[in-house]
């Protein structure tokens, strides 16, 4: 894959919920503007990926161009999330 991270940002829910990551990104061969990716810190493959410019003009629904295979995404998105936060330090 052709991905080019933006930024990274660590979240959790609540006081003492499950972390995520959230990464924005871009997928050069889409080439359709910025993406963004949470990623389950205790469940890898809890991978959710939307296109940034659908999500502002509302567009949330499955199958109807914001709907994308997070489980194709994860494996790269880690580790390039990773390469960008040891370059950022």
């Amino acid at each position: 894959m052709n991905l080019t991270i933006n930024k990274v940002s660590h979240h959790r829910n609540g006081v003492c919920g499950i972390g995520f990551t959230v990464i924005l990104f871009t997928d050069n061969e889409l080439n359709d503007g910025p993406m963004v990716a949470t990623i389950s810190d205790d469940d890898k493959l809890a991978c959710h990926v939307l296109n940034v410019g659908e999500l502002v003009k509302g567009n949330i629904e499955f199958a109807e161009g914001n709907s994308f295979r997070g489980d194709r995404y994860v494996d790269d998105l880690l580790r390039l999330a990773s390469e960008f936060e040891e370059n950022v330090k």
